[in-house]
């Protein structure tokens, strides 16, 4: 029996780390929706049921098992929905698999009692830890219950069974939320140097490595589907000068103003970044050159008119130089695309800054 109860354990946690490579991209926003309940209540029921099939006979009649810590799992991570639906399929498998008897009504009615005891104690509010400690005597104190009442006359069933399924229980439930706060943990961090492999630490934008990245995806795109495509380059003016006067914590503070501001006044779809130092760029798909014009000399027109506060009481302005180039209305060749923004954003810093400037005219 021992050696059943731990083959249980082990389907636990290799289901738990399974799940968790699924699941290790999602954050909180996704496990909000309901789409997401249904599919942990759906995968944690498989769960259950698995641990039913490989369960432990008491007379060939009665399973003893872990399932009603995917119960609780699903609770965890799904929320009610999900422990809701993981209840249906396991108390469902139990009656369609092992007939309708006192034996399985008794093990639905204990699937049953603990979904609807775990939910009232995750209603509460306590913190994580100590709900999961209060589900997991609750819903032993439910199966000894139900036990009981199927073999009210077999004692050696309290020194056969019982011993080995309390201890089992709390000490797999122990084991499972300890494993689960870690794999969670593991996730926080996964996706953390993954945002910061990919992000501008400081403004929030992507990084040059994320340009790179896109650029190559867009310039693939555009020239095989014969689609308009523009590219901005922005530089902040006189930011050497800033960092100077009001030192380079202002410095900081105005990038990410300029951050926010370009994330406010640009499309959905358009990819927007911070290539280092003052210098952004945003990458337009299916934007002609006009349409580029018009985005850039709004984005130009926010920032100039903008008062940036670097610190209490202290606010200066800032203006920014922009070039743009577009394929294949300014740049028939693709891959000259930077260059020639480049070229336009050097013309506009010459000409006298705060300027837009396309391959084909100078705006401001």
């Amino acid at each position: 029996m021992l050696s059943d109860l731990i083959i249980n354990a082990a389907i636990l946690i290799s289901f738990l780390s399974i799940a968790n490579q699924f699941y290790k991209d999602r954050d909180k926003e996704i496990q909000s929706r309901f789409l997401f309940k249904i599919c942990t209540g759906l995968v944690c029921g498989i769960l259950g049921i698995l641990l039913m099939w490989y369960s432990v006979r008491i007379q060939n009649v009665t399973l003893v098992d872990f399932r009603n810590i995917a119960t609780l799992l699903a609770t965890t991570v799904g929320g009610s929905t999900a422990a809701v639906i993981s209840g249906i399929a396991m108390g469902g498998f139990r009656i369609a698999y092992f007939g309708l008897n006192k034996y399985s009504e008794a093990g639905t009615v204990v699937i049953i009692l603990v979904t609807l005891g775990i939910l009232m104690i995750f209603k509460t509010k306590r913190p994580l830890g100590k709900k999961w400690f209060l589900s997991t005597i609750y819903m032993t104190i439910v199966s000894c219950g139900v036990y009981y009442y199927i073999f009210p006359n077999n004692i050696s069933i309290f020194f056969t069974v019982y011993p080995y399924f309390i201890l089992g229980t709390v000490v797999v439930s122990y084991t499972i939320y300890k494993y689960m706060l870690y794999l969670n943990n593991m996730s926080l961090l996964y996706r953390k140097l993954k945002e910061e492999a990919s992000k501008d630490y400081l403004t929030g934008l992507n990084n040059v490595r994320e340009f790179n990245k896109f650029f190559r995806l867009i310039i693939e795109k555009a020239v095989s589907n014969n689609q308009k495509f523009s590219l901005l380059l922005l530089d902040i003016d006189f930011f050497k000068k800033i960092n100077d006067t009001h030192g380079h914590q202002a410095g900081d503070k105005v990038l990410k103003e300029i951050g926010k501001i370009l994330r406010q006044s640009c499309r959905a779809d358009d990819k927007i970044s911070r290539n280092g130092g003052e210098e952004f760029s945003i990458l337009l798909e299916n934007a002609s050159n006009r349409e580029a014009i018009e985005i850039a000399e709004r984005i130009r027109k926010i920032i100039a008119e903008n008062e940036f506060e670097i610190s209490c009481g202290r606010r200066i302005n800032v203006t920014v130089s922009i070039g743009i180039s577009s394929f294949p209305e300014t740049v028939t060749d693709i891959t000259q695309i930077i260059e020639r923004a480049d070229n336009a954003l050097y013309k506009a810093k010459r000409t006298g800054r705060n300027l837009v400037v396309s391959d084909e005219a100078i705006l401001g």
